[in-house]
């Protein structure tokens, strides 16, 4: 609320929290890490933001594609997405955040088979650019809420051509060169 009436006219859009499927992102002792959990802190946020300046844009937070699942250290982006418009994200929100990061897969690679020199983090929707954002537009549309924008609050292709090696987590890195880095960022943006 303060933020928002300090700066009201002067910043356009507020993106509340960021990868709350994520434990260490979300990593509270009172409150699981859930879309039913997240949903009360974007309400909460979106009241204050609304009561301070109506005119700004409050943006969901952009949701981590993982490719995992285990509802503790993380919730698949996509079932945490839909968890979100069961609890109420229509009317809590004006836009959807994104992280449709693309792994070490090309900007208009489609799941699942690997891009040459690319021998994981290909297995899974989630560890394509397109397919997360194919994906929510697909969710929202669902939802009844096909109008609302999808906004890219972060992506992007790592690459460990110049610095020490990954680790084991982040082989993925070690995919992407410079020169495809360079490639991919424009793609990703005109896509």
């Amino acid at each position: 609320s303060a933020l928002a009436q300090r700066y009201a006219g002067r910043v356009q859009a507020y993106e509340i929290w960021n990868e709350p499927n994520l434990r260490r992102e979300w990593n509270s002792t009172v409150h699981a890490i859930s879309a039913a959990s997240y949903i009360e802190l974007l309400r909460v946020g979106y009241t204050a933001v609304k009561g301070a300046d109506a005119q700004a844009v409050v943006v969901s937070a952009g949701l981590a594609p993982t490719g995992y699942n285990d509802g503790v250290n993380a919730i698949n982006d996509r079932l945490f997405l839909r968890g979100l418009y069961a609890a109420g994200l229509a009317s809590a929100s004006d836009a959807i955040g994104a992280h449709p990061q693309g792994w070490a897969n090309p900007p208009d690679a489609i799941c699942c088979a690997p891009p040459v020199g690319v021998t994981t983090h290909y297995q899974d929707p989630s560890f394509y650019f397109l397919n997360t954002l194919h994906d929510y537009r697909q969710i929202t549309v669902e939802n009844d809420d096909g109008s609302t924008a999808i906004w890219v609050t972060e992506f992007g292709w790592g690459s460990s051509e110049d610095a020490d090696p990954p680790s084991e987590t982040n082989v993925f890195v070690s995919y992407t060169s410079l020169e495809e880095q360079a490639a991919y960022i424009p793609r990703g943006f005109a896509l």
